[in-house]
């Protein structure tokens, strides 16, 4: 598990081959994202709340 990135009153994390947006202050769980492998490198928060980082499978994923 590893804390990648922070917005607001939201973080983000990765968990072997997903990604976790969590509530800051609860730490609940707002969402979850599944790659098709390890996350591989940092997630990253646009000025918009997409995220963006890279996964083992070859792809960089954006969500929003």
């Amino acid at each position: 598990i590893g804390l990648h990135a922070m917005n607001g009153s939201t973080l983000y994390a990765e968990v072997n081959d997903s990604v976790v947006s969590l509530n800051a202050s609860t730490l609940s769980i707002n969402w979850t994202y599944q790659s098709g492998d390890f996350i591989g490198g940092p997630i990253a928060v646009g000025s918009d709340g997409s995220v963006v980082f890279p996964s083992a499978d070859g792809y960089v994923y954006a969500l929003k």
